[in-house]
């Protein structure tokens, strides 16, 4: 084993988020653009009427350029409590307040909740990818939960930098298999 092996998942998010953070932002908006131009070439994309986007935080992928989409409905996610995500639909990204983890959020009185069964494809924010789909979060579960709950014929997409991928087997029995991870140089299918 190399001195560089990675023994719980607390010392792999904490590298990753290291890593990800290390990206100069001039790096991460060019990568966050390119990677919202290969969604847009994506048949997932195309096909899909709703499309579940997240809000960047701690240097995540920035893929709020995809609301200039006006052909989808677009959903971004709210904490409900410490177990539960809900998804609301979002058209205008200034009608966001800060909520939970000071995340921008939708607010659900002015923002209609869409169930995970209507959502056409997901796209997942997390700290770490493997090649197999295996996503690592920030821990709490959420993403996993709602995941669980996506329709067979719906798509679930990680969304994060190259650096961010990492090598499989890190997944534990209620984490959810992503569909395919896409960064700024490669896309990876895993169905």
């Amino acid at each position: 084993m190399g001195c560089d092996v990675i023994v719980s998942k607390a010392e792999l998010r904490k590298k990753m988020l290291g890593l990800r953070r290390s990206i100069p932002l001039n790096d991460r908006q060019q990568y966050s653009q390119d990677i919202c131009n290969k969604i847009k070439e994506l048949d997932w994309f195309s096909l899909a009427k709703t499309v579940a986007l997240f809000v960047p935080i701690r240097g995540e992928v920035d893929l709020t350029p995809l609301f200039d989409e006006t052909t989808k409905q677009f959903v971004l996610p709210l904490v409900q409590d410490k177990e539960r995500l809900s998804f609301h639909l979002v058209s205008d990204l200034s009608t966001l307040t800060k909520g939970s983890f000071d995340i921008l959020e939708p607010d659900p009185k002015c923002h209609p909740i869409v169930a995970p069964e209507d959502i056409d494809l997901f796209l997942a924010p997390g700290l770490g990818f493997s090649k197999i789909g295996e996503r690592i979060g920030y821990g709490g579960g959420y993403y996993d939960r709602i995941l669980a709950k996506k329709r067979e014929d719906a798509h679930s997409l990680g969304v994060g930098f190259d650096v961010q991928i990492v090598q499989p087997g890190f997944s534990e029995e209620y984490d959810i298999a992503l569909d395919g991870v896409l960064t700024e140089k490669r896309m990876l299918f895993i169905i």
